[in-house]
């Protein structure tokens, strides 16, 4: 019979996906993936954090999540040891000397513990009726990786080294939402939310903060967390575009937005329809993971502009009716289908960030060419 590990193993090598595939899509590291594979179950710092990666592998594999999570307690269960005080035959009981030595021993050990009560009990009287101090979990964790994700306490504090300073996010409340303090501001999480925080205050997001799950059971609240840094946003998000009139005139496609370095992520312009005049462009998208996705539609600047950012989880879709231009950016180009007009636009691999500009071009023969301009 196939175990739980290799049907999991053999399911991602049978859809083609590399372990840093998954790792980057289920925001799962990708040592924790590796040990449900080999089935090291010992390595997960409790077995709740176990069953939520479970579930979300699962999820991203499109089996049932439930039948591989009892499928895992089928595991644990037949790992236990036989009953075997229950299974051979009971021993004689004590004799009685014995039983009479032993309560005779007994006796003289709770007359001694009286008699210990009694004297510490005198020399802390006077503080007896004050109440204990409460005791508050203080843990520094150094973000110094790409991501961080862990179980936190209240009281724990993850410093962030931005540009030479360091700045640090402290959990200050754990119930059925988080609450996070920062130098400037306090911000509650939900279940499944992400928030994107700027923590130098210079009007940009620096990291985003996932919360995956809260336990409150147990001695203390605890909650799981990722931390990610956050790419910065491209300049299509704020800056009109650089396509000139002389390009319009020849009908010529318009120039990316930027430039990279990265030969695997320059993109060509993308030609969608043409139409005899203006219209407005209806964009939906589906996400097959979890995606921070924003828009922006109008030249930028101006109040009127109609733009949202939103953190998607797998499964969700999202839909405007816009007036061009529009500018879009997602963190995850290959788990975002985006549709214009009702033409799927391929935005790029899985876990890559993408942005452009939907605008449209004015043609020699006075069409109107609705183009996706890439930005950098």
């Amino acid at each position: 019979m196939e175990s739980l590990g290799a049907k999991l193993k053999n399911l991602r090598e049978e859809k083609g996906y590399t372990l840093e595939h998954v790792a980057r899509d289920t925001h799962i590291a990708k040592r924790y993936i590796i040990a449900i594979e080999e089935e090291r179950f010992d390595e997960f710092p409790a077995e709740p954090y176990l069953l939520g990666f479970l579930r979300s592998y699962c999820e991203f594999l499109e089996i049932d999540p439930e039948e591989v999570v009892q499928l895992y307690r089928n595991m644990k269960l037949q790992e236990q040891p036989p009953p075997i005080d229950q299974l051979v035959a009971p021993k004689r009981g004590p004799s009685k000397g014995l039983i009479v030595g032993v309560i005779g021993g007994i006796a003289l050990l709770v007359g001694v513990a009286f008699l210990v009560f009694q004297l510490f009990f005198a020399a802390n009287a006077e503080s007896a009726d004050e109440p204990p101090a409460a005791s508050t979990v203080e843990n520094e964790f150094q973000f110094s990786d790409e991501f961080l994700e862990q179980r936190f306490r209240v009281g724990d504090t993850v410093v962030v080294p931005l540009n030479g300073e360091e700045f640090p996010v402290r959990i200050a409340e754990i119930e059925d939402e988080v609450t996070l303090d920062t130098a400037g501001s306090r911000q509650v999480l939900a279940t499944d939310t992400e928030r994107s925080l700027d923590l130098s205050n210079d009007g940009e997001p620096d990291i985003t903060v996932l919360l995956r799950s809260v336990d409150r059971g147990g001695d203390a609240a605890e909650a799981v967390l990722r931390f990610d840094r956050l790419v910065a946003s491209p300049a299509v998000l704020g800056e009109p575009s650089t396509q000139t009139a002389d390009t319009a005139d020849t009908g010529e496609l318009g120039d990316a937005i930027g430039s990279t370095t990265v030969a695997e992520r320059e993109r060509e312009v993308l030609e969608i329809a043409t139409r005899s005049e203006r219209e407005a462009i209806d964009l939906t998208a589906e996400f097959t993971a979890p995606t921070l996705f924003r828009y922006r539609a109008g030249e930028g600047g101006d109040e009127r502009d109609q733009g949202e950012e939103t953190f998607f989880t797998a499964g969700r879709s999202w839909a405007e009716r816009l007036e061009a231009p529009v500018r879009v950016w997602s963190s995850n180009a290959g788990a975002t289908l985006l549709r214009v007009n009702g033409a799927e636009l391929d935005l790029g691999a899985p876990g890559e960030p993408v942005a452009g500009a939907l605008r449209y071009a004015e043609t020699a023969d006075g069409q109107y060419r609705l183009e996706l301009i890439p930005a950098y």
